[in-house]
Parts: C-alpha cells; sequence; structure tokens
C-alpha cells in the first residue's frame, strides 16, 4: 500500500512518467510501477481505469477529476492552503510541524475515501487537479436565475472572500458564448464538474479578488472612529482586499483598499458613514458620493411610500 500511496501523491502533484515513477519509489524496473498501478485500478468498483497511461503525453495520470482515494499528506496540504483565516492556517501548518514526524509512516500509507470528504473539499481537490493537470473543465453551475447551466471554462485560481471560495476562470473555446472573457464563479454554486480538455498552455494564475472578479483597482481611504476600532480588533488587514499605510496620531488609519467595483467602496462607506471618507478627492470620490446621496435619497422616498 504504501508504494501506491506514493504514486498517488506524485500523480495528485503532476502527470509522471514510468521511469519516474520508478526513480521515486526507488524500485528497479517499471513493472514494479505499471502492477502497483494495476492493483490501485482494481482496489473496489469505483477504481476502475482511474489511472490511465496517456499515449500522447507518455505519462501517467488520473483520468478522473475526482480520484476515488487521495493521500493524507495531500489532504493536509489542501487544507491548509484554503483555510480562509491567516492565524488558523499557520496555527494549523505549525501543529502539522509539531507532529509530522508522529503522523509520516501513517500518511505514507493511508488513502482517504474522498466520498467522505465534504462537497466543497472534493470541489477544491477537483479544482487543484486541474489545475496541476491543465485542464479544462465542463461544469453544472447553479445561476442567479436558479437554473443549472452548463459552463466549459478554464480553471485559473481559487481564493476566498469572507467565508466564500471562488473560482476565477476565463470561458473555453467550447462554451456557447462569451468566449475568452473572465468569470468568478462561487464554490458553492458548482453543482458538479469533469474534465473536459487537456490544454495546451498553463492554466494556474495568481489572482486575488472576490465575488466580482479580480481586483483591478484602488483606493485610499481615511478610517476613524468605531470604524477604525473595528478594523483594528478583527485584524481586516489580514484580509487581502485592504492594505494598512498608516496609523494616525488620533489613532484613524490611512488604508489601501484593492476592488474590482465600485459598488464595494459605496457598500463599505454606507456601513460605517460617516467614519470612512475618501482620502483624496478624485473623480472617482465624486462619483461613489453622488452615488451615496443617491442611494440616501432613494432609501428615504421608500420609508415615505411605506408610512
Amino acid at each position: 500500500m504504501k508504494q501506491i500511496t506514493q504514486i498517488l501523491k506524485e500523480l495528485y502533484r503532476i502527470p509522471t512518467g514510468k521511469e519516474k515513477l520508478a526513480e521515486l519509489l526507488n524500485v528497479k524496473t517499471t513493472k514494479t510501477i505499471e502492477n502497483n498501478i494495476f492493483k490501485y485500478n482494481k482496489m473496489d468498483e469505483t477504481t476502475d481505469k482511474e489511472i490511465i497511461y496517456d499515449m500522447n503525453l507518455r505519462k501517467y495520470r488520473f483520468n478522473v477529476s475526482l480520484p476515488s482515494f487521495v493521500p493524507g499528506n495531500i489532504i493536509f496540504t489542501y487544507m491548509s492552503k484554503h483555510i480562509n483565516n491567516t492565524y488558523i492556517k499557520d496555527d494549523f501548518i505549525d501543529v502539522l510541524h509539531y507532529v509530522e514526524n508522529d503522523i509520516k509512516d501513517k500518511c505514507d500509507t493511508t488513502l482517504i475515501p474522498t466520498k467522505k470528504l465534504s462537497p466543497l473539499l472534493q470541489k477544491i481537490i477537483q479544482i487543484e487537479l486541474a489545475l496541476k493537470y491543465n485542464m479544462s473543465i465542463k461544469m453544472d453551475y447553479l445561476g442567479n436565475r436558479g437554473d443549472l447551466e452548463i459552463k466549459y471554462i478554464k480553471p485559473h485560481n481559487i481564493y476566498f472572500s469572507g467565508y466564500t471560495h471562488y473560482l476565477y476562470t476565463s470561458y473555453h473555446e467550447d462554451n456557447i458564448a462569451n468566449i475568452g472573457e473572465p468569470r468568478t464563479f462561487s464554490l458553492n454554486g458548482i453543482k458538479s464538474l469533469e474534465f473536459h480538455n487537456l490544454e495546451n498552455e498553463t492554466l494556474s494564475r495568481k489572482v486575488i479578488g472576490n465575488a466580482w472578479g479580480e481586483f483591478n483597482n484602488s483606493i485610499i481611504l481615511h478610517i476613524s472612529g468605531s470604524a477604525a476600532k473595528y478594523f483594528r480588533r478583527e485584524n481586516i488587514f489580514n484580509d487581502n482586499q485592504f492594505d494598512l499605510i498608516s496609523l494616525e496620531d488620533d489613532n484613524s488609519l490611512i488604508v489601501k483598499m484593492h476592488y474590482k467595483k465600485e459598488d464595494d467602496i459605496i457598500n463599505l462607506i454606507q456601513k460605517w458613514m460617516p467614519n470612512i471618507t475618501i482620502h483624496k478627492h478624485s473623480e472617482v470620490s465624486d462619483r461613489i458620493y453622488q452615488k451615496i446621496k443617491e442611494n440616501y435619497v432613494d432609501l428615504t422616498i421608500q420609508r415615505d411610500m411605506s408610512n
């Protein structure tokens, strides 16, 4: 079982040739590799042909987006990578370092059934594997209208905003519309996914964003009063959306906020006004303040109509 687990660990990382696997396992012949993969594919009815020898790549790879089993150390890697609180994430990694010698032998021989994992972790495994293999994805996505939509996408990165994980993508050539356009999907809305095509490009990209998509703008804010206390107490700078520039003498904060849409800035100022303002006058600040005024007028009208 240890050799099978080692093979799976490598295939979760990258498609790998027979000779490389033989070297990693420190065996003299590739026949040992073939025999172990044959054993894995015959472990039970779910693993049949899960690992194939890709004649185009001349390497072994998984033939499914969610293999039936995953080595314990791969699970620990994915879990630590996708914990959305930096402090908990660092603690988790430190704890693993403390106990790694005690659990190493267990991880080297333990295969965890993926069907026992949460739907979120299953999808993370599938997307991570697609990124490692440069595989495009076909998925069923629950859209805002409540209908399942078939999407063909190229995955680029998983990131999280708050408690929600998002998949940043661009539409594949086989999609019905919007080919090449970037799009962000909530992992909660993905109801099923599978490998589509092996792409001749590197799909993985480092992306930071939120539900709107990748952050491509920034603005400087002045934060004071109860808002400043909240930002410091909750360590909002643990979030990739905010960078602390300076702490002022009056305990107010100068902060850079990254955003995709101006709605993010509007919602934040409205939530904390008058304690959050835009640091310097600009066309953007004029536009945002004007929209906040319009929202206030609309709210007043709605209030008067309901009385």
